[in-house]
């Protein structure tokens, strides 16, 4: 657990928007909706990588341009360091990507995408729940 009680918000916070993604991204494969272009979806994708990439750096300067406003109120850089370290200090390199699911999800007159992706890195493996804004900037994130 986080030490913080702002720290330990910020995580449940996140935690919730991204489970609020994942079940929206569940509920639109189940009823079989496509609501991206394939080139919509290769860049939401890639967009995945790239987050998936610099989180496992640890370098929170390349991560904080890629969120949203909101979204870097809760992630700062001491709680990603803490999600960082409960995978290891040392994730190595970025090696490939399993499983990578992605959607468009429409929620509360917002729209956006959400990806679930597996990162697999030298020393660990990590499942990302990612929410893009339009703009395709961080609106949650989830690490598991």
């Amino acid at each position: 657990g986080h030490e913080e009680p702002a720290h330990s918000l910020a995580a449940r916070t996140g935690y919730a928007q991204c489970e609020a993604a994942l079940e929206a991204l569940e509920t639109l494969q189940l009823q079989g909706v496509e609501r991206l272009r394939p080139r919509q979806l290769q860049q939401v994708i890639e967009q995945a990588q790239k987050v998936a990439e610099v989180v496992g750096e640890g370098d929170y300067d390349k991560l904080r341009p890629m969120l949203d406003d909101a979204a870097a109120e809760a992630l700062t850089e001491p709680v990603m360091n803490d999600a960082h370290a409960l995978f290891g200090d040392d994730w190595g390199a970025l090696k490939s990507f399993g499983n990578t699911y992605a959607t468009g999800v429409s929620q509360m007159g917002m729209t956006g995408n959400a990806v679930n992706l597996v990162a697999i890195y030298e020393n660990t493996t990590v499942t990302f729940d990612i929410g893009f804004n339009e703009d395709l900037k961080i609106i949650g994130l989830n690490m598991r």
